[in-house]
């Protein structure tokens, strides 16, 4: 039986700074049947010199494609333009300034030979500044092997542990659940692991298979200095919206998680009202939901209803 293909796809934008570490660590992998598209969202750097540079000098084996946006897509619209491309059975969407592990593609197409069921394999992650001086994770997954959706949706809502380019997919699964959602431009990443984790169990790695760049210019460092708020915010928004279209399966769960969500954008409306509007803008379109989360939040303050089990969701600003 053949070997499945991983489509490796790349999002850039003025990546020229460390596009090149990144592409070479792509084109090192033990597990050589993969191919690699990058998708140019309009950069008038070196970044697309650079990649077709890359993959004439290390990639003479591994099907290559640069394709350059004739209009500027954003972030998301980028991932979203990337997976249009991708036509392996799995897909990693990868950054542009990370460095993957050469034994990461190996781990995972394993990982989904023990469990084809799955809806995702995640690998553990080490951190770098941007002189690739080591630095701890943000946060280290609890998990190791097979999970229940239902067990990472609990976790993730503390704490996002998943470092997005570390993360596998199938290609079925993303023709089942759907594109990353444009309006999150801080947690898409976040939004789509737990829409995928209310279908499918999940497969985590504890195995490093990233080194994931932290640095000034990156799109996240917006969020996690001068949109703090947002970056909060975005993450319950975030979580209503992918565990909307399955709520009937975790009602406890769902019914804390808007309760918690209006609670937030509360106490945030006077540190940021225009960010706590769109929030509320995303929670208005789901307005059944709404009423009920705040009736249940009155009738527990007045001590006519228990709280409701399940995890609290905390905040977090972590990078995607």
């Amino acid at each position: 039986m053949s070997s499945p293909t991983v489509s490796i796809v790349m999002p850039v934008y003025q990546g020229a700074q460390f596009l090149e570490a990144s592409l070479r660590s792509v084109f090192a992998q033990s597990y050589r049947h993969f191919d690699v598209t990058v998708v140019d969202d309009g950069s008038v750097d070196a970044t697309c010199a650079i990649a077709e540079r890359v993959a004439a000098e290390c990639g003479a084996d591994i099907p290559f494609r640069l394709i350059r946006n004739q209009t500027r897509q954003g972030l998301v619209g980028n991932w979203n333009r990337c997976l249009e491309q991708a036509g392996g059975s799995y897909v990693l969407l990868f950054h542009q300034d990370d460095l993957l592990d050469a034994g990461m593609l190996q781990r995972s197409v394993a990982a989904f030979a023990q469990h084809p069921d799955a809806g995702f394999v995640y690998s553990a992650y080490w951190c770098m500044d941007e002189y690739d001086r080591p630095l701890p994770p943000w946060s280290q997954s609890p998990f190791a092997g097979r999970i229940s959706g239902v067990r990472l949706i609990e976790a993730l809502l503390h704490e996002n542990f998943i470092c997005c380019p570390s993360v596998v997919v199938p290609r079925a699964v993303y023709d089942q659940v759907g594109r990353y959602d444009a309006r999150f431009a801080f947690s898409p990443d976040m939004e789509m692991w737990l829409r995928i984790a209310s279908r499918y169990d999940v497969v985590g790695c504890p195995d490093i298979g990233v080194r994931y760049r932290l640095h000034k210019a990156q799109e996240t460092a917006n969020f996690r200095t001068s949109r703090k708020v947002r970056g909060e915010l975005e993450y319950l928004s975030a979580a209503v919206v992918a565990l909307y279209a399955q709520r009937q399966r975790y009602p406890a769960l769902w019914q804390t998680l808007v309760r918690d969500s209006l609670w937030m954008v509360r106490q945030s409306f006077f540190d940021d009202p225009l960010e706590s509007l769109w929030a509320l803008h995303i929670l208005a379109g789901h307005p059944l939901e709404l009423a009920r989360g705040v009736r249940h939040a009155l009738l527990e303050k007045s001590g006519l209803r228990r709280r409701a089990s399940g995890p609290r969701a905390g905040r977090t600003t972590l990078p995607s």
